[in-house]
Parts: structure tokens; sequence; C-alpha cells
């Protein structure tokens, strides 16, 4: 009776796992054009930006993130019209750190405790440091990565969201 009980009680911990399919609108799997229909904003990039192994061929540079202005950026698959990924960044000076704290609260209260965190500081060649801070949610279907990168000249906060294989056991 013991066993069955705690069998229940970890399918329904399970059940209840939040997942993200996509970021906002926008799902794994639209089109560029379907994508270009949830969001009035989106514009094509044109030529397409290469990042990490992907193209980022639409982008929206009045998009909000909480209380922030934010910029989307909508990446696809070098060879296909399949949208795997998000990456969604506050650059204004004065919020990078309370808009860090503060997407990390609303993710952590929506996704629950961060898979991982971790902090770098690495010095340049040119001697200034870089430090970042990153925190990783993974889900069911996606990862949510928050990170802020920082530097003497130049910061950014950016919350990825891309698509991953289904994992059974989260």
């Amino acid at each position: 009776m013991k066993f069955t009980l705690l069998l229940a009680a970890a399918v329904a911990a399970l059940a209840q796992t939040p997942d993200a399919t996509g970021w906002s609108a926008a799902k794994w799997g639209m089109t560029a054009a379907e994508v270009q229909a949830a969001f009035p904003t989106v514009r094509p990039v044109n030529p397409p930006e290469k990042d990490l192994g992907q193209f980022i061929r639409l982008e929206a540079p009045a998009m909000q993130l909480g209380n922030y202005q934010a910029t989307a950026k909508f990446k696809f698959p070098t060879d296909q019209d399949r949208l795997t990924a998000v990456n969604v960044s506050v650059s204004q000076d004065a919020a990078r750190p309370s808009a860090f704290d503060a997407l990390k609260d609303g993710l952590t209260a929506k996704y629950g405790k961060p898979t991982s965190s971790d902090t770098v500081s690495e010095r340049t060649a040119f001697g200034s440091t870089i430090e970042t801070r990153s925190i990783v949610w993974r889900l069911k279907s996606s990862m949510v990565t928050l990170e802020w990168i920082e530097s003497k000249s130049f910061g950014i906060v950016t919350v990825r969201y891309a698509e991953r294989k289904p994992d059974p056991t989260l």
C-alpha cells in the first residue's frame, strides 16, 4: 500500500513539472511566417545572423520581458524553416542588475528550482574582466538559460529558450 501511494505521488509530481514549448506565442516548429503572424513587430534579419550553428532570421526589437524592454531574436536551423530557439535580451545599463534578479525570481516561480547555476570570470587578452552568471532550467522539451554577461564596456542579460529532445524523466 505504501509503495502504491509513493508511486502515485511520484507520478503526480512528474505530471505537474512545468514545461516550455517555446517562448510566449512562439512555439517550437513554427515557420518564420507563423512567427511573424504571432508577433506583429517582428522583422526579418537580412542577411540572417549565424549564431551557434543556427540562423537568427527574425527579430523583435521592442518586446516586454517582465518590466523590461527587450529584443527577441528567433533562431532557425541553417537548413530548415522551423523555430528551435529564442533569445530575449535586456541591455539597458541601469536595468541589468535588477533585470537579472527579477527574471531569476520569475523563472524560478514558473519552472521551479534551477537545474544548475554558475559564475565564471575571465580575463581578456586586453586585461579586462568578463563575468558571466548563468542559471539553467532543464525542462521536458526545452532548456531555459538566464545569463548575465558583464564587462567594463559591455553588458547584457539574456533569457535563452531552446528546444530539446523530449525527456520523459522530467
